[in-house]
């Protein structure tokens, strides 16, 4: 397996994981469960760091596979900050 796609790999788990736990995109998710940064920050953070970290290690990336990752990775952390804008939302 060529472990230069690793980084798309995780890069859309993490965007799948924020739809998931987001509760105005998906309500069975409970708001208690969601609101509990410590519980769904972590493996988002890590997530991203992942991702970040194996980009980071290979050097040979086609330039469409880059603007895909970046806009992948961008949307990412536009839907943590809507996640964040929803839970203080909800949760007052």
């Amino acid at each position: 397996m060529e472990f230069r796609i690793a980084p798309m790999f995780l890069v859309i788990f993490n965007l799948l994981f924020l739809f998931f736990v987001n509760p105005s995109i998906n309500e069975s998710i409970s708001l208690k469960f969601a609101a509990d940064y410590s519980k769904t920050g972590m493996p988002i953070g890590l997530l991203f760091a992942l991702s970040i970290g194996t980009f980071l290690r290979h050097s040979y990336y086609s330039k469409s596979f880059k603007v895909a990752y970046f806009t992948i990775q961008i949307l990412n952390v536009g839907l943590l900050i809507y996640y964040i804008v929803e839970i203080q939302k909800q949760h007052l």
